[in-house]
């Protein structure tokens, strides 16, 4: 193998890592799954995949021409177009604004390591075997590379994860800890607010250490457990997530709850649970697990007279769940009407914030249909007799039933709605149908934003309902 052919496949291996950055940062948010990555490539809007295609045949394309008038050495000169192209599109994605930022954690560095080196020795034999003109084609493949990294890596990637869990349980269950209170919280909706709500209240008899953000994973519990619990921690409250049968039955294995709270049941991530039966069933793993306090927030409607900051009435069931708790832990009435008074939304969960006279109710972080049936019911109460405008690319994750219930939105819309800014193709064609009223479509959030200063006046409502994740 000549000198050239060791450059050029050096340099082919530094510019497809670029390209691969963009895949890699959707398959972090697909939670390293395969299925949802590989949902997410054969998207008919994937412009990302379609920007790979494009690369690899015009370059292939180039290099194969200039090639024909140039043979032997000269073709390496056809590989220039393909370079820049490229080039072009790091630089690009390097502008592109992202919603959810690429965590740069060790996990991505060993797969970005893998696939350089996998990429290395493709090129390497594609430059040995085949015409220079075939070396672009691997900027088509990247997926697939990315994919084959994974696997390889996945073997130590497990046992990494069972050393963390392993670290974390040993620090849990240890002699120093052997009077500590343990909560977990789960539910289709309503896990990150309950949490954050019963933290405060608690908080004024006890030393309470709650999970971070939605650290609602096995290695969120490992994170919460070795970088958040103290010594002088008293009562450690963790939120449970699920998006597949097992979860929760997994995380309580870890966690061994004392006390439970289910908020509510509803078909978030009916795409991976299939059914609502499903969905019922894991949630109601932490309630069999606890092994004291047991409250079931999803039959049982919590209402209170307390004093609050929160919007609509579901944040008083909210406030319920936890009073029913911190009563049974210890807490007197004016303890809890204290921290329930001085209670703060919870960041882009219903956060009502003005901006130049236009009363703005931030509820970017939900995408359920219990949550935007209560984010509507606080428009209506609101809005009085100014206009309420609602941004929103609907709900994801619903499976089967998606299409069905953007379109109830869309006709919830109706009857509170003025005015209804419809952000990309995803859930589109439902929300149209559903909604009869005045609608504008733009690509994202971002060109949304230039029609406010034209359809909203000072008094009006915004509700912002949900903002989409990257990887849709």
């Amino acid at each position: 193998m000549t000198a050239l052919q060791i450059v050029t496949s050096i340099l082919n291996t530094a510019l497809v890592c670029g390209l691969v950055i963009k895949l890699v940062h959707i398959f972090q948010l697909e939670g390293y799954k395969p299925r949802g990555f590989c949902r997410w490539i054969f998207s008919r809007r994937n412009a990302y995949a379609m920007t790979l295609l494009t690369i690899g045949l015009l370059g292939f394309g180039a290099a194969f021409t200039i090639s024909g008038f140039a043979p032997g050495l000269w073709a390496y000169f056809g590989l220039l177009f393909y370079f820049a192209l490229g080039i072009c599109s790091i630089i690009l994605n390097s502008f592109e604004k992202q919603k959810t930022p690429l965590k740069l954690t060790p996990r991505v560095y060993r797969l970005i390591a893998v696939i350089a080196v996998l990429t290395n020795c493709l090129g390497f034999t594609l430059l040995y075997f085949v015409p220079v003109q075939y070396l672009p084609l691997l900027a088509i493949a990247l997926p697939l590379v990315l994919l084959i990294a994974y696997y390889i890596i996945a073997p130590y990637e497990i046992l990494n994860k069972q050393m963390f869990i392993i670290r974390a349980k040993k620090k849990l269950f240890g002699p120093q800890y052997q009077n500590l209170v343990r909560i977990g919280i789960t539910g289709s909706y309503g896990k990150t607010s309950v949490k954050n709500i019963l933290a405060e209240i608690l908080a004024k008899k006890y030393r309470v250490v709650a999970s971070p953000a939605s650290f609602n994973t096995p290695m969120g519990f490992t994170r919460t457990v070795l970088n958040e619990l103290k010594p002088d921690t008293e009562v450690l409250i963790m939120e449970m997530g699920a998006r597949k049968t097992g979860d929760i039955k997994e995380m309580c294995k870890l966690f061994k709850p004392h006390h439970g709270i289910l908020t509510s049941v509803g078909k978030a991530h009916l795409e991976t649970f299939k059914t609502e039966e499903n969905i019922r069933a894991e949630k109601y793993q932490l309630l069999n697990m606890a092994t004291d306090i047991k409250i079931d927030g999803a039959i049982k409607t919590y209402t209170n007279n307390y004093e609050t900051k929160l919007l609509g009435f579901h944040n008083q069931h909210n406030i319920g769940l936890c009073v029913e708790l911190a009563k049974k832990l210890g807490l007197t009435d004016d303890q809890m009407r204290e921290a329930v008074r001085d209670l703060k939304p919870t960041p882009h969960r219903l956060e009502l914030v003005e901006a130049n006279g236009v009363r703005i109710l931030d509820d970017s972080y939900n995408s359920s249909p219990h949550g935007v049936r209560a984010a509507l019911d606080v428009v209506a109460e609101l809005k009085g007799k100014s206009r309420a405008v609602v941004i929103t690319p609907g709900m994801v994750e619903l499976g089967k039933s998606q299409f069905d219930e953007n379109k109830k939105f869309g006709e919830l819309m109706n009857t509170v709605a003025d005015a209804v800014i419809i952000v990309g193709e995803t859930n589109k064609s439902a929300i149209d149908e559903g909604y009869t009223g005045e609608k504008h479509f733009v690509k994202n959030l971002e060109e949304g934003k230039t029609l406010f200063g034209t359809i909203l006046n000072k008094g009006d409502v915004l509700l912002i309902e949900n903002d989409l994740p990257d990887n849709f």
